[in-house]
């Protein structure tokens, strides 16, 4: 695959991901949600997402702030890749890395992640996905200062 073309692939391919976690559904996906493959408008089965996923060099999951099941979903996806990745997470601070242990919330806390601000347990099928999968959980989020003056 050329560059152009792995850089096509990977804007549909976050496209596609966003259109799965659009509904919110409790569980994912039930049998009333459909996956939408926004450049073609077809309708595609999970099996064909993940392939996809596979298929890709970066996968950017988006969700609907806050809402417990898209947070699920993207644990479920992460899952499914099947350990050939690494996680990049905003709750974490920059650089910050996880190490799992039996007790998911103080693996987090240990790597700095605040529950407090991130309304815990809001997040944890997300990070309880990254923990099955056994993928690196990174952190992403840039200093506070920084995102202070970024917004001024």
């Amino acid at each position: 695959m050329n560059r152009g073309s792995r850089r096509w692939s990977l804007r549909t391919l976050a496209a596609l991901a966003l259109a799965a976690l659009a509904a919110g559904c409790s569980t994912w996906p039930s049998s009333s949600e459909r996956i939408v493959d926004l450049r073609s408008g077809r309708t595609i089965m999970r099996s064909e997402l993940i392939a996809a996923m596979r298929a890709s060099d970066v996968v950017l999951l988006g969700e609907r702030h806050d809402n417990v099941h898209h947070h699920a979903a993207r644990g479920g996806l992460i899952e499914a890749l099947g350990g050939r990745t690494a996680v990049v997470a905003e709750h974490l601070p920059r650089r910050a890395r996880v190490q799992f242990g039996p007790n998911l919330l103080v693996s987090l806390e240990a790597a700095g992640f605040e529950p407090k601000a991130w309304r815990w347990p809001v997040h944890e099928a997300l990070f309880a996905g990254v923990a099955r999968a056994g993928v690196p959980l990174v952190g992403g989020n840039l200093p506070r200062d920084v995102v202070r003056r970024i917004a001024r």
